[in-house]
């Protein structure tokens, strides 16, 4: 078995009315199975338009520069071992050449998560195990993959995780068996429960009136629309400069795993107080 680890990226890809032009800078030859019109057009889509090489080195050197574009392209979208060479034809004008093998197109065979906090298992396991689940069988398309990623994210940070944060992804590929195993590394952070709302003491509203602008309660469960609720309403209330709510930068234990009470900072500058002088004279 041939293994091979991968890494997804995004790609900004160029439209396909704008490297129009590009498909004449570059000769493209297909080798190996003829790929379809879709595959081809993914090939065209990917090249940028150049100008013309005024010698050998320059149109190897474009040349190069076009099957990176290609690779990266093909990978995105599950052709993950394409067989790309470069060369310069001389028939007529100097010209870029790429010769093209797509290859096959890569499948998802497992997919899983794993957590910094290795003995710890979150308390919505089995959602995140369906949002995994997902990719199983699909094809290895980049956005997909980072799709599901940011959805385990935002998944845990709605269920109390408010430092849940993606790591370095394992992509394993087997070139025999044109498949990839898709490992996700979050780092977990402990989940939250809400402390006491701590308010400034140098401004003139009162804490009870801020009191009816909170959603939810001491000891609740953190969720992100909450607290984002909150720093909306203090905003709407146009009585402020800078207003934000914020969860503080350490916790205390509660007793539960991997959990902590973390008090809520409020940070406020009020406006100036619009005052009225009444005067008169004899």
């Amino acid at each position: 078995m041939a293994f091979f680890k991968f890494r997804f990226s995004i790609l900004l890809v160029s439209a396909l009315t704008a490297s129009a032009s590009a498909w004449a800078d570059v000769r493209i030859m297909w080798s190996g199975d003829p790929p379809n019109a879709d595959v081809k057009g993914l090939v065209v889509d990917a090249l940028t338009s150049a100008k013309k090489p005024l010698s050998p080195l320059q149109a190897r050197r474009q040349a190069r520069l076009a099957g990176e574009q290609v690779k990266k392209r093909l990978n995105s979208e599950g052709y993950l071992d394409p067989k790309i060479s470069v060369g310069v034809s001389v028939e007529g004008d100097l010209t870029p050449l790429l010769r093209v093998d797509v290859g096959q197109r890569f499948v998802i065979a497992t997919a899983g998560t794993e957590f910094t906090n290795s003995n710890f298992v979150p308390i919505n396991a089995d959602e995140l195990s369906d949002i995994v689940d997902r990719l199983i069988g699909e094809f290895a398309i980049a956005s997909e993959v980072i799709s599901v990623e940011r959805n385990l994210v935002s998944a845990l940070r709605l269920s109390g995780y408010p430092y849940a944060e993606a790591a370095k992804r394992d992509v394993v590929g087997d070139r025999d068996a044109a498949n990839v195993d898709v490992v996700f590394r979050i780092e977990l952070g402990p989940r939250v429960r809400y402390g006491a709302i701590l308010y400034p003491n140098d401004i003139r509203t009162k804490a009870s009136y801020l009191e009816r602008l909170v959603a939810f309660q001491e000891g609740d469960i953190y969720h992100p629309d909450e607290l984002a609720l909150l720093n909306s309403r203090l905003s709407d209330t146009r009585m402020f400069q800078q207003s934000s709510a914020l969860l503080s930068e350490t916790g205390t234990e509660t007793g539960e795993p991997n959990t902590e009470i973390r008090d809520i900072e409020l940070h406020l500058v009020e406006r100036a107080r619009n005052t009225l002088a009444i005067g008169g004279s004899l």
